[in-house]
């Protein structure tokens, strides 16, 4: 297994048919300014070098990120981040952005860090108060991290840093499809690690994700998501609503499922849930979110409440508007748990359930 992640990016490269040798390198220098955005520089190097080339952000200089970084020039692209990428402190811009780096169908691109130098650091945004006592609508301007959207295909994001995000680090959705997120730590807590929707062939292994909310939160329409060898650290000042692996199932106008869920070898500490099933919907319509295939085996659990929970939205409990939905669950295995828990596990289910 190690001599075929080591050799992970020359077999992606060879694979898409690429000459590594023969690839372009963009090399950017950093203005070393934090008054000075460094992303039009990093956005001409991946438009020169993006198509099957390699654009490089040298050790021991700090990019200041002061708008949102493109990845769309990324094709078959090596992508490396070697030194600090440092969002601005402007709370006030950010709040009316979606995301800080967009990775919009993008194809084959590699983002990573060579030797484990690469740091990014999301400033929070530039929030001066805590996030989690901010307004609900406000916690929603919180941008993303990471957007990875418009069925964006094969992209591999690995050996990076990942510190001082307040909300979302990495939002998949959109039909994107066959990300790879492999070695990444997060250096202190986010309000949630991953979130993925709309999705296929996600694979998360060996990362270690500090969140105050979920560490992985899945929801709808999503196939073929694995998550392996990897710790979940909950530090929230309290545990309630807090969960290692959220199954947040919101019914959709279009099909709501989860299919082929594969989780192995993860230690979730201090979470109120280890895993969590979750429905509801927005109308007063009869509809059904199907659970089919999914697998939870060699989870070690540390100072967390229950290993497992169920909640099915009642009426009323969540604001006006959301109703209770149906949960059509089969194939799901839990197999070879460990630790200690406060409480047995509440699945008790409705009679639509």
């Amino acid at each position: 297994m190690k001599l075929i992640l080591a050799a992970l990016p020359t077999l992606l490269a060879l694979s898409f048919g690429l000459r590594v040798s023969k690839r372009e390198i963009c090399t950017v220098s950093s203005h070393n300014d934090p008054s000075k955005d460094d992303v039009p520089a990093i956005s001409a190097a991946l438009k020169k070098c993006g198509d099957t080339g390699r654009v490089l952000l040298p050790a021991n200089q700090t990019f200041h990120i002061r708008s949102p970084l493109s990845l769309s020039s990324c094709r078959a692209c090596d992508f490396q981040i070697n030194g600090l990428l440092k969002v601005s402190d402007d709370w006030h811009y950010w709040r009316q952005q979606p995301a800080a780096f967009i990775v919009p169908n993008t194809t084959a691109a590699i983002i990573r860090s060579e030797g484990n130098t690469g740091i990014i650091d999301a400033n929070f945004f530039g929030l001066l108060n805590n996030y989690t006592t901010l307004p609900p609508a406000e916690q929603q301007r919180i941008p993303k991290l990471f957007n990875i959207e418009k069925e964006s295909y094969q992209v591999l994001i690995s050996n990076l840093v990942i510190k001082n995000t307040p909300g979302t680090a990495f939002f998949v959705s959109s039909n994107s499809t066959a990300l790879r997120f492999y070695g990444l730590h997060f250096a202190n807590e986010g309000a949630v690690g991953f979130e993925i929707e709309n999705a296929k062939h996600v694979y998360l292994w060996n990362n270690t994700i500090r969140a105050n909310h979920a560490c992985v939160q899945v929801r709808t329409n999503v196939e073929n998501f694995q998550v392996e060898e990897s710790n979940c650290i909950i530090t929230a000042a309290e545990k309630r609503s807090t969960s290692g692996i959220e199954f947040q199932l919101v019914v959709r106008e279009f099909a709501s499922y989860i299919r082929n869920i594969f989780a192995r070898k993860v230690r979730i500490a201090g979470a109120a849930n280890g895993v969590v099933f979750w429905t509801g919907q927005h109308k007063d319509e009869y509809h059904t979110v199907e659970v089919y295939n999914a697998t939870f085996r060699d989870f070690e659990l540390e100072e967390t409440a229950q290993a497992v929970y169920l909640e099915q939205c009642e009426e009323g409990k969540y604001g006006d508007g959301w109703w209770r939905a149906a949960l059509n669950v089969s194939e799901v295995l839990f197999r070879n748990w460990s630790g200690q828990v406060e409480r047995e596990s509440e699945l008790t289910c409705t009679a639509e359930c």
